[in-house]
C-alpha cells in the first residue's frame, strides 16, 4: 500500500476505494475506513504532564475533517457497571424501524433511508442514546438521536433518527437487528440487542 494517491469515498459513507502505485487500480475497493482508539483518561500540564482517569460524568468528543465538517458525540463514564436486558428491564422500546421511501419519490441509489423511532419507557430521563442497525454485512449503520444531558429524552417520550444504509438493503427478505446503548439520568448505562419479532 505504498504510494497511496487517493481515497475515493462513496457518497455519505466511510466506504472507499484506495488508489496508488499498484496494478490494477484501485489497490483495494470498498474498504471500510475506520480507526479505533481506547481512551481512559487525559493528560494535563506540558513539561511534567500528569495523567488522570476520567471522573464519572458525561464527556463530549468533537471530530473534524479537512473540509470543515464536524461531528459530535457524547460518552458517559459511570461508576455503575454496564447492564443488559438480562438484569435490567429494557428502558427503550422500539416503536418502528421503517423505510422512508414514498411512492413516486426518487430512489436513493446509495441505499435506502431508514428511520428508527424509540420510546423511553423508563421512570427517568435518558441522557445519551445511540442505535446501530446490523444486517450481517461487513459494516453497520449508526443512528444519532441527539440525546444529551442538555436535551434528554424524557419518560414516555419518543424520538426518531434517520440514516442511509449505504450499500445496504431493507425489506421483508433481509434479516436485521438493532443494538441500543444509552445512559439514564442516574448514570446507569444500558446496552442490548433487539430483533424484530417477525424476523
Amino acid at each position: 500500500m505504498a504510494g497511496i494517491t487517493a481515497y475515493d469515498f462513496q457518497p455519505s459513507s466511510n466506504i472507499a476505494s484506495i488508489y496508488g502505485s499498484c496494478d490494477p487500480n484501485p489497490c483495494l475497493a470498498d474498504v471500510k475506513m475506520n480507526s479505533e482508539v481506547e481512551v481512559k483518561g487525559y493528560w494535563t500540564g506540558s513539561s511534567n504532564a500528569t495523567y488522570s482517569d476520567f471522573n464519572p460524568g458525561v464527556y463530549t468528543v468533537v471530530g473534524g475533517d479537512e473540509w470543515g465538517a464536524l461531528t459530535i458525540l457524547y460518552f458517559t463514564v459511570a461508576t455503575t457497571p454496564v447492564t443488559s436486558s438480562s438484569n435490567l428491564s429494557e428502558p427503550v422500546e422500539v416503536i418502528s424501524v421503517s423505510d422512508t421511501y414514498k411512492a413516486g419519490q426518487t430512489v436513493n441509489p446509495g441505499g435506502p433511508e431508514i428511520e428508527v423511532t424509540l420510546k423511553n419507557v423508563a421512570d427517568e430521563s435518558i441522557v445519551s442514546l445511540a442505535a446501530t442497525l446490523n444486517e450481517n454485512r461487513p459494516w453497520n449503520w449508526d443512528f444519532d438521536f441527539g440525546v444529551t444531558p442538555a436535551h434528554p429524552l424524557l419518560p414516555e417520550k419518543s424520538i426518531s433518527a434517520k440514516s442511509i444504509l449505504i450499500s445496504g438493503g431493507f425489506g421483508d427478505d433481509i434479516s436485521y437487528s438493532l443494538t441500543i446503548n444509552g445512559t439514564l439520568e442516574n448514570g446507569t448505562t444500558f446496552g442490548y440487542t433487539w430483533e424484530p419479532p417477525n424476523k
